[in-house]
């Protein structure tokens, strides 16, 4: 009897002892488990923060501007600041300069981009009733301008650049797209060149021979005066062409013609010469109006 005891006893034992040899085995695996999760996690982890943040956060940038694209627009709808030029420009014009409380005027916006982002004529189209001339030369971000705008009554697109000359020339394209330029010496951008290709470029003066039939025709007329209902044109003069501005600025003046309000990337004193004065400058923009409304 005891001898039997003994030997169940033992056998109790053993089985316990491989159950316990069996969970130590089981807690280890485990254990190879998680540390095998928490590498591949952190591999995972590192590539995709790798992937976001090379070429100085391009995708992040991208998918803002993309966001920005869709959610700008309804948001002005909704009556938030409709002003997207950047550093809403119009929003902080000094006193000095004449800009019509009325609606009505007329804008060229030479390097309009997506027609949102960062945009000069945005804000006269939609709160001002203006009629644009929008001007981008890029296919694909024409696109997108001409998703917004491809049936409204008071725009008109160009799809080719603009210059000093009429040219067949290269047309060189960075991420985000805001800094393409047909300026083969320039190289400040930035970020990095993805391609290029050739484009049509026609000669700046077109904008002086746009303003005058628009002039004439009366499309930029606004009631200056309430009591007699006097109108007169107002037109506005934007100019993005990273580092062609002031090709394209000293060709559409050429023929004589002036703007109220002329917006470019930077300063100049060659605006000056042509009877501008420079009022403000706001981000990378300066805003010059023509003397005769002083």
């Amino acid at each position: 009897m005891h001898s039997r005891r003994n030997g169940n006893e033992s056998g109790v034992f053993g089985e316990l002892k491989d159950d316990s040899n069996e969970k130590i085995r089981a807690k280890n695996s485990c254990r190879r488990c998680l540390r095998q999760k928490v590498v591949f996690r952190t591999v995972i982890l590192a590539i995709l923060l790798w992937i976001l943040t090379m070429n100085n956060f391009v995708l992040i940038r991208k998918f803002y501007v993309g966001m920005h694209y869709r959610v700008a627009p309804t948001a002005s709808l909704l009556g938030l600041p409709s002003d997207l030029s950047e550093g809403a420009i119009y929003k902080h014009l000094p006193s000095s300069v004449t800009f019509p409380e009325r609606p009505g005027g007329c804008v060229w916006d030479v390097g309009a981009n997506n027609g949102i982002w960062n945009s000069n004529s945005f804000y006269l189209i939609h709160a001002k009733n203006y009629h644009a001339w929008l001007f981008e030369p890029d296919a694909s971000t024409f696109l997108q301008l001409r998703e917004n705008y491809a049936n409204h009554p008071r725009v008109k697109l160009h799809n080719f650049g603009l210059s000093s000359k009429g040219e067949i020339t290269t047309l060189r394209l960075f991420p985000m797209g805001f800094e393409n330029t047909i300026q083969g010496n320039k190289s400040n951008q930035a970020d990095k060149m993805e391609f290029s290709y050739d484009i049509s470029v026609q000669d700046a003066a077109v904008l002086c021979q746009q303003q005058r039939k628009a002039i004439s025709s009366g499309l930029c007329d606004v009631v200056s005066n309430e009591e007699t209902d006097e109108k007169k044109s107002y037109t506005v003069l934007s100019i993005d062409a990273e580092g062609a501005d002031w090709k394209i600025f000293r060709s559409a003046h050429i023929m004589g013609c002036r703007w109220d309000l002329v917006i470019t990337e930077g300063r100049t004193d060659e605006a000056g010469k042509l009877g501008y004065d420079l009022v403000f400058e706001k981000a990378y923009n300066a805003i010059y109006t023509y003397r005769k409304n002083q």
